[in-house]
């Protein structure tokens, strides 16, 4: 928004240069040719006028992007929201799709739905992800590890399902969704990996309840006694 208004405020200055110039040489450019004064007027207001559109236009493309942008982190949260209680409520399936990868070998494999099931929670992510409307950023940060951990332990259960059904595009959204958070993925480690960055302590206005390191040859109590909620010169800690 800032650089579309920036454009617009350079187009009403250039336009009042122009005008300025104009008027500056205006009884020059009547006294020796009186037919040039239309021609400079059209000048100053068809320059004026097409740098005012295109600053008005590039206020008006800047806005939308704006409008998609916020529009889509919009969605995304809901999204998460929503991924977020479903993956929770399929715990029991979760552990029980494991079991089956497990102990099943490819060659006795029959239809499992608790790992239908989970694996059709990643394809619904992979479906709106693919179409923009869940970021692949926030779907690397919270699924990535669950995601390609489960692809590459069912990825021959799921060769299977679609040889068995005749159904090519059975969890096709999953396979090209997880390839592209690879991709990322790949790219943040290797990103860690240059840097090499350690965590460093910050500076903290409350009490911890972890006691301090003590010198060597001291015990310390395997109990850790809470700091009292207020106290001289202390306020309470946060509540949310």
């Amino acid at each position: 928004m800032r650089r579309g208004l920036v454009w617009f405020l350079i187009g009403c200055v250039v336009t009042l240069a122009a005008v300025g110039v104009y008027q500056r040489w205006l009884p020059v450019i009547v006294a020796q040719e009186p037919a040039l004064l239309h021609l400079g007027i059209a000048g100053i207001v068809a320059s004026g006028g097409g740098l005012i559109a295109l600053a008005a236009l590039g206020v008006s493309a800047w806005g939308q992007l704006n409008a998609a942008r916020t529009a889509r982190w919009d969605s995304t949260r809901e999204l998460l929201w929503d991924f977020n209680k479903r993956w929770t409520g399929l715990y029991d399936s979760r552990v029980k799709a494991d079991q089956f990868l497990n102990t099943t070998p490819a060659s006795a494999y029959v239809y499992d739905r608790d790992l239908t099931e989970v694996l059709d929670i990643f394809e619904a992510m992979a479906y709106f992800g693919n179409r923009g409307h869940f970021e692949d950023e926030k779907a690397w940060q919270f699924y990535f590890d669950e995601a390609a951990d489960l692809w590459n332990r069912a990825v021959a259960y799921v060769a299977w399902r679609r040889e068995s059904r005749k159904d090519w595009t059975l969890f096709c959204e999953y396979e090209k969704w997880i390839q592209r958070l690879a991709h990322i993925n790949s790219a943040r480690m290797k990103s860690a990996a240059s840097e090499k960055r350690m965590p460093n302590q910050v500076a903290s206005p409350w009490k911890t309840n972890y006691p301090a390191p003590q010198p060597a040859g001291q015990q310390v109590s395997a109990k850790v006694t809470p700091e009292p909620s207020s106290g001289p010169g202390q306020s309470p800690p946060p509540t949310s």
